[in-house]
């Protein structure tokens, strides 16, 4: 078996397509110019190991993805998080596998279903875990497949999934998994930079006044990261930019607002196209800067970090799906996204163990905001106490933040699209997505939710009845914040950003 490649250099830079057919020992790869090649193996990724290796495929510490050919059978290998994934769809004797669903349905000459509902909750039921998620997604080629974190293996006729190795391992201490973290950025940024690469990239991280991207960029600047990004506003309003945190540890810090991302339109589409709702479509305002870089970030260290969480699966079940709009942008835009508490995070049990043991107890602040290992981390750098990890703050867009969710170019693009579809949903019987609808849809909701936080404002004012609050709080927090359902016009804007980029790659 032998691997052929063919340059694209109209696409991503970081996109790469493989087609499979049954009974050839040809394995024929396509991909955008900054897809790293050698005889037996590509990739666009940084992993704890030596880089002339190439032996990504044998680490579960792996961000970005890769095709690793070893003993007669091809490995496909995904991110070790769920912030991205494979996408794998077979015609005839030909089995497709892609790192971009984009990517995947232009080669095809192929498109999401315009009409189908449901893109946004399939692509957010990986928050549930590995064995819980939704696996295929309809487009108009037929039944696509998703593959989160574990790696796909071809020998030749058939697909099988793989479970990365390194499900169990375990730590004793807190010195046992600090060492650890720092022993795999160290072994991450070598990687990354190793004069042998065709383009090698630097490290850099994100920073906030919170606790994990703050522990991150802690862990990267014994790695000599020297640089991280900041945002200076959160959804609240609020400063978030841990401007202290990086003055102690010595880190040069670029400042972004979150509104910046509006000056690049064209970022839009792709950030949509990852999940449907955009989340990270602030860090549009990023475009142009983070090329040949890998991004640092924190996501999922509000489950493994924190003392209190009580999702302790090793199927990486999440609270939310944050990182995941990152997948088709980053690409496009030349970085490698590493989430560094997804590093083990299947051994969660053993990591909550060590926030709750007695060691840790000097750094426990027993609230509802306490994640021990963090504050240790920070605090044993000269971090003061004070200066990080106070209050939760968020920087992550939701489709209920303000009525409009796409910037005015784009609000235009989405609008046309749907007309251009109209006598689609005609035809099926329904009623094609309006703005109109959508802003009383925007409207109903926020004024449930004025109506639910006067509740416990009026609850907290009140003899015996302050009790109730915390019930009101979780109310609020189930049925309006994480399960208020996305309207029609929001739910399709998916749709559309797919069909977006995927023209983009013709």
């Amino acid at each position: 078996m032998f691997i052929s490649y063919e340059k694209k250099e109209e696409w991503p830079a970081l996109a790469w397509l493989a087609k499979c057919k049954a009974g050839s020992d040809e394995i024929r790869v396509f991909a955008g110019e900054g897809v790293e090649a050698a005889r037996d193996w590509c990739c666009e990724a940084v992993w704890d190991g030596g880089y002339a290796d190439g032996a990504f495929d044998l680490t579960d510490i792996v961000a970005g993805t890769g095709i690793r050919l070893r003993d007669g059978v091809v490995a496909f290998v995904s991110s070790g998080s769920t912030v991205d994934r494979l996408v794998v769809v077979t015609i005839g004797d030909a089995t497709f596998v892609s790192n971009s669903l984009c990517c995947l349905l232009s080669h095809l000459d192929s498109k999401p279903l315009v009409t189908y509902p449901n893109y946004h909750r399939d692509f957010h039921s990986i928050v549930s875990g590995l064995k819980q998620y939704r696996r295929q997604i309809p487009s108009a080629c037929g039944n696509v497949t998703l593959v989160y974190f574990d790696n796909l293996s071809w020998d030749g006729r058939s697909l099988s999934i793989t479970e990365k190795p390194n499900k169990d391992r375990q730590f004793g201490s807190f010195a046992d998994y600090y060492d650890f973290l720092v022993g795999s950025m160290a072994r991450i940024s070598a990687n990354a930079s190793n004069s042998a690469r065709m383009h090698p990239f630097s490290i850099v991280s994100t920073l906030s006044s919170g606790y994990d991207s703050a522990t991150v960029a802690a862990l990267a600047r014994k790695a000599g990261c020297a640089r991280a990004i900041s945002f200076v506003d959160s959804r609240s309003g609020d400063g978030d930019s841990g401007e202290d945190v990086a003055r102690q540890l010595g880190i040069e810090l670029t400042l972004f607002s979150r509104n910046d991302y509006k000056r690049f339109p064209e970022s839009e589409a792709f950030i949509y196209s990852g999940e449907g709702e955009g989340e990270e479509s602030f860090l549009g305002a990023l475009t142009g800067e983070l090329s040949r870089k890998v991004l640092l970030t924190g996501f999922h260290g509000d489950k493994v970090w924190e003392k209190n969480t009580k999702l302790l699966s090793d199927e990486i079940v999440r609270g939310d799906a944050t990182g995941l709009s990152l997948t088709e942008w980053r690409l496009r835009e030349q970085f490698i996204h590493c989430p560094v508490p997804f590093w083990s995070c299947r051994s969660i049990k053993s990591i909550e163990k060590i926030s709750r043991s007695e060691e840790m107890a000097p750094w426990d602040l027993r609230n509802d905001y306490n994640r021990p290992i963090c504050r240790r981390i920070l605090e044993q750098e000269g971090v003061p106490r004070e200066a990080f990890g106070i209050k939760k703050r968020a920087t992550a867009r939701t489709f209920y933040e303000s009525a409009e969710v796409l910037t005015p170019e784009n609000s235009k693009s989405y609008g046309d699209w749907i007309r251009k579809h109209r006598t689609v949903w005609i035809r099926q019987g329904e009623i094609p997505p309006t703005m109109a609808l959508d802003r009383a849809a925007y409207l109903f909701y926020t004024g449930r939710a004025k109506s639910m936080r006067f509740l416990m404002r009026l609850a907290g004012n009140l003899p015996v009845l302050w009790r109730a609050q915390n019930w009101l709080r979780s109310l609020h927090r189930k049925y309006i914040i994480e399960n208020a359902p996305p309207s029609k016009y929001k739910r399709h804007i998916v749709n559309w950003a797919i069909e977006k980029v995927v023209m983009h790659y013709r």
